[in-house]
Order: structure tokens, then sequence, then C-alpha cells
């Protein structure tokens, strides 16, 4: 697990700094309340600011309002009830541990502490919390990609398809650019069909720059391709980031490629965690712009064979009107030609 951040609520000086010793010897980053006030405020501090803290060890005897007020708040506050709580209570304070538990504390330890007990029982609170998160993250991310493919398979224009896809993929992904690119059969050339970010707008109808470097690759192996703070001639110009982030994941069908995913973002914002969930949205994706090409083929053929049925209803339909002209003169003839007959 990454350097989790550990925030001590105690009025002790001395527990203060014999738990900063411990916890520094194994690289916590430790964050320091006297009362449950200010506890509660940098809780919230960090939270707002995108650090929240990964664990609170909190004193159940604190002036103001003790361990048990600040319980019962952190437990009621919607962005901070995940967040772990180890009590810190006395010897034979039984009932204080009971009553910390039922109100919501993960774990308690009791005064004077072992400090590999206190270690041990702050890494349980701490493994139990990222498996949670990891958890959340993929139920979030399920949800998505289910709302991804229902609106993918919802429709068969193929703008709408794509355009879709991206915007799902704007809330799973931490990214600077999204962008599509297919083959364009009449231009001959690769091009960014759709795009999301600060330039969308102008990337599009453009020719993407995949002939070398990683998109190339992503192409020619068929398979994703992962770069890491690297400098791009064509995206850092573009976005103005270096160095940056890049991935790029093939669209695929029949085992040919048919467009690339790319996925363009800050330094060390992208990973191998990004791909799973990528390469997923990818196979939506292919399978959607080939249907949506398929429908675009066969209503292009349903239009011209409407419009060859129309001329050939309209070449019958000049067809009769000569036939008809012809009997009517055949008729009118006929007379005509029995009076020239009678006068010679």
């Amino acid at each position: 697990m990454p350097e989790s951040r550990i925030l001590i609520v105690d009025d002790n000086p001395g527990i203060i700094t014999l738990v900063q010793e411990i916890l520094a010897s194994k690289h916590y980053e430790v964050l320091v309340a006297s009362n449950g006030e200010d506890g509660l405020q940098q809780l919230r501090a960090a939270q707002l600011a995108g650090h929240p803290v990964d664990a609170v060890l909190l004193d159940v005897m604190l002036p103001g309002l003790d361990g048990f007020h600040i319980l019962k708040q952190l437990k009621a506050d919607a962005d901070l009830n995940q967040v772990p709580v180890l009590l810190v209570t006395g010897v034979g304070e039984t009932r204080s541990k009971a009553q910390g538990l039922e109100l919501g504390a993960d774990d308690y330890i009791t005064k004077p502490f072992d400090s590999q007990e206190l270690l041990a029982r702050l890494h349980a609170v701490l493994r139990i919390r990222h498996t949670e998160q990891v958890l959340r993250q993929r139920n979030q991310e399920l949800a998505a990609l289910d709302e991804i493919n229902r609106r993918v398979s919802a429709s068969l224009d193929l703008d709408q398809v794509l355009t879709a896809a991206l915007e799902g993929l704007e809330r799973l992904v931490e990214a600077a650019m999204l962008a599509i690119v297919l083959y364009d059969d009449e231009e001959g050339e690769w091009v960014v069909r759709t795009s999301r970010g600060p330039e969308g707008a102008w990337l599009e109808g453009r020719i993407a720059p995949v002939t070398q470097d990683a998109a190339a690759q992503a192409l020619r192996e068929r398979r994703s391709v992962l770069q890491s703070a690297v400098d791009n001639s064509f995206w850092s110009e573009v976005l103005s980031i270096s160095p940056l982030d890049l991935l790029y994941v093939p669209l695929m069908m029949h085992d040919e490629p048919i467009g690339l995913l790319t996925v363009v973002g800050h330094a060390g914002t992208l990973d191998s965690q990004n791909l799973p969930v990528l390469e997923r949205v990818a196979s939506s994706v292919s399978v959607a712009v080939e249907n949506a090409r398929l429908y675009g083929e066969l209503t292009a053929f349903a239009e011209a064979l409407q419009r060859s049925q129309s001329q050939l209803i309209q070449a019958e339909k000049m067809a009769a009107i000569g036939r008809l002209t012809a009997s009517i003169a055949h008729e009118i003839n006929n007379p005509l030609q029995a009076v020239q007959n009678s006068m010679h």
C-alpha cells in the first residue's frame, strides 16, 4: 500500500511524541490534533484538499468534546464516515471499548500499549480500508462501464457512439485529453474522429500521428502501449504539457486494427491499472463502430435500391406513355388512311 496519513487526536504530549516516533519508523505521514474539534477540522480540510486521512488514532479522554462525541460526528459525516478509527483507551475501560465499537470504531488499543501491537492493529484497519476502497472503485467502474455499454449499444450513429464512449471514460480516467482515431478509407489516413479535452474541437478531423512511436507500436502489435513521462512532438505541443503520459489502446475487429483509443495525461497520472477499463471500453467501441459502419452501408444500399426502383418505375411510366401514344397515333392514323384511299 502507498504511504498512509494518520491523524493522532490526543491531548497528552508524551503519548503524541511516542506514537509519532513509532509511526515514523514505518514511514507513515503523521498529523496531530490536541482536541476533537481541531481533529475534525483537519479531517475535513484534508478531504477537501484531495489528500484524505487514512486512519485516526482517537483518544477517548479529550478536553471539550470527548472521543465518543467526535466519533459520532465523524460517522455522521458522509465524507468522513469511511475513515477507520482506532480508539485509544485506558486500562480497565471495558465499557469505553464496547461503547466505542458500538458507535462505529474499527478497533481499539489500551494504554500503555506495545509499539508492535499498535502497528499491527493500525496495519489491519488500513488493509481493510484499502480493500474497501478497491471494491468501491471497482463497483464505480462497473457501473460506469454498464452505462457506457448501454449508451454505445443504443445508437447506430457513429458519432453518437464515439461521443458516448469518451464521455463515459471522462468519469473513469484522469486524462487531459481523450481521442478516438479511425482509419478513413477515402482519405487513406488515420484521422481523429472524436475527442474530449481543451483542444477537442480543433483536433477532430485532423490527421493523427500514428505512424511512429508508441501509437504505431500499438497498431502493429495489436496491443495496448503505455508511455510514462515522455515528450511527444504532437501531443505536447497541442496540450502544452511536457512531459506527459500516453496510453494507446487499439480498436480491433476480425483481428485487424480499425482505430486507436488515445489517452493523454499529465506525467504520473496514467498507469497499467487503467488498462482493464480502457480495453473493455475499446472492445465495446470496436463492435459499435463495426455495427455503425454496417448500418451505414446497409442504409446507403437501401437508398441506392430505392433510387433504382424509382428510376425503374419512372422508366416504366415513360415506356407506358410511349406505348399509349403509339396506340393513339395508330388509331388516329387508320381513319386517315381510309380517307386518303377513298380520295384516290
